[in-house]
């Protein structure tokens, strides 16, 4: 195995991460987010609170895994995607392969193949990257959560990623969103997080290209700060032409939004690099 450097600023991940010869470019050094205390009147799953992992400003974490080039979308011929039934056969199977157990949610999209258990890993934020959900290295990795997302005190924006699978699995189905058609009839993502059942909203998708679009931030001084960023997201995408917005989505500073984000593997000069998709929470 070899010892492959990285860079933590996965700020996380994918969003940082998933990205260009296949999800390398997504991992570009991010400046930490401005402390903030926590937004008044948000719910609060019980997620327990962790210490939030450092971001390098260059690449300093070392992992054993694939290099960021073969993270193409190619399942390897060894590779191994887990199934399972039920939130609590992945949860068991986790404590299994891992010790501790490292299932925060169930993610499940209708009209799509989008319907898995959701990872986060406090103490390796890149961990399901090339893992799957029993520990075992694999280029299918898993559908996981930021981990700065483990702190309660950064839960009003909610990351959470996954490859781009060419053949159909993980966040592949994303890439419906770039139809419109499609947009308008399937705007509604079921997350079970820590055993409650949250219902989201879509209002956005985009690609992301090499515009200097920061979408993984995580920390927010205040409600207004928190608008911004929103605002900011928004103004960007309807710089792109292929976006999809809904602009009766009306998004507070009180609200809580999660990002899906995924890699494309688009040659160099179409400059994008990944895709995400936006909604509020409704419940």
């Amino acid at each position: 195995m070899i010892k492959l450097v990285r860079s933590t600023a996965l700020a996380v991940l994918m969003g940082a991460a998933l990205l260009s010869a296949g999800c390398s470019a997504w991992f570009c050094a991010v400046t930490p987010d401005p402390a903030a205390s926590p937004t008044p009147n948000m719910p609060t799953p019980t997620l327990a609170p962790t210490n939030t992992p450092a971001i390098a400003p260059t690449s300093t974490i070392a992992l054993e895994g694939y290099s960021l080039s073969e993270l193409d979308g190619i399942a390897g011929p060894g590779d191994v995607l887990p199934m399972y039934s039920s939130y609590e056969e992945a949860v068991q199977a986790s404590i299994d392969a891992r010790g501790t157990c490292e299932v925060v949610g169930w993610i499940t999209i209708p009209n799509t193949n989008i319907d898995y258990p959701v990872y986060l890993n406090a103490e390796d934020a890149e961990y399901y990257l090339d893992h799957n959900g029993e520990g075992m290295l694999s280029k299918y990795g898993a559908i996981f959560m930021d981990a700065r997302n483990a702190d309660p005190a950064q839960q009003q924006h909610i990351l959470i990623y996954g490859h781009d699978m060419h053949n159909g699995t993980m966040f592949h189905d994303l890439e419906n969103y770039r139809q419109k058609s499609f947009f308008e009839s399937n705007q509604y993502i079921t997350l079970n997080w820590n055993d409650v059942e949250t219902v989201w909203q879509i209002y956005l998708a985009t690609p992301i290209t090499g515009y200097n679009i920061r979408f993984t931030s995580t920390q927010f001084q205040s409600g207004d700060a928190f608008a911004e960023f929103i605002a900011e997201v928004k103004a960007y995408a309807q710089m792109v032409s292929s976006s999809i917005l809904d602009d009766s989505v009306i998004v507070g500073p009180n609200d809580q939004v999660l990002t899906l984000s995924t890699c494309t593997y688009c040659p160099p000069e179409a400059e994008e690099q990944g895709f995400i998709v936006q909604a509020r929470r409704i419940r």
